[in-house]
């Protein structure tokens, strides 16, 4: 599905939906699928490979309008150019290679910023580094244990964690374990509970501005 029908989509289900400040949705893997993140009065959308999926607001008003502009505006040609009120924009380049190109820059008062440079780690290259005031980092290349590189580490404040390679239990490897204050534990006992072993066990610390949830 084309990014500009997401964001309609997306704008349309979230104009009914009402959730967390910050809301993560889990994958019936136990993986990040998306996350998301309630700032000011719009709620945008980060997918799990750390780019922006949609966004809405708490209401649904207005027209919506794409740019169309295909000789001088091709890194924007076709895509949302506003929905009501709320005006996006997109970053242009000379260089239609480089990582930002077409991306999205603004949501409204919103900026995005995206990890480029030479000096940038391979697994955070291209992905989003900041919404509004709202940092994003991911996870480096940690040893060997691979399952939780360029996955989103923390957002904001907000610390990301995943299960860490064991060699007699694997029953949490590369699942979440911590969203914030929010907490996953898994069954671990592979010999009374076979049936149960690497399943999600419990869930604690789910508040009103910080949730996780599964798709």
């Amino acid at each position: 599905m084309k990014l500009k029908n997401i964001i309609i989509l997306l704008f349309f289900l979230g104009s009914i939906t009402i959730g967390a400040q910050i809301r993560a949705n889990l994958s019936r893997g136990y993986d990040l699928q998306s996350v998301e993140m309630k700032i000011g009065d719009l709620t945008v959308t980060l997918d799990g490979s750390g780019q922006i999926a949609g966004f809405y607001s708490g209401a649904l008003e207005g027209n919506i309008d794409y740019y169309d502009n295909e000789n001088f505006e091709k890194y924007r040609y076709g895509k949302v150019k506003n929905i009501g009120n709320i005006n996006v924009d997109y970053w242009s380049s000379l260089n239609e290679t480089d990582t930002k190109y077409g991306k999205i820059k603004n949501i409204g008062n919103l900026t995005v910023e995206y990890w480029d440079g030479i000096n940038v780690e391979r697994e955070k290259f291209g992905k989003v580094k900041r919404i509004g005031n709202m940092d994003v980092d991911y996870w480096t290349k940690d040893g060997f244990d691979e399952r939780k590189t360029g996955k989103i580490k923390s957002i904001g404040d907000i610390s990301i964690e995943y299960g860490a390679y064991e060699t007699l239990n694997q029953s949490k490897y590369g699942k979440i374990t911590r969203f914030g204050p929010v907490t996953l534990d898994y069954w671990s006992d592979g010999f009374m509970d076979k049936k149960k072993f690497g399943r999600l066990k419990s869930v604690k610390g789910n508040s009103k501005n910080i949730m996780v949830v599964f798709l």
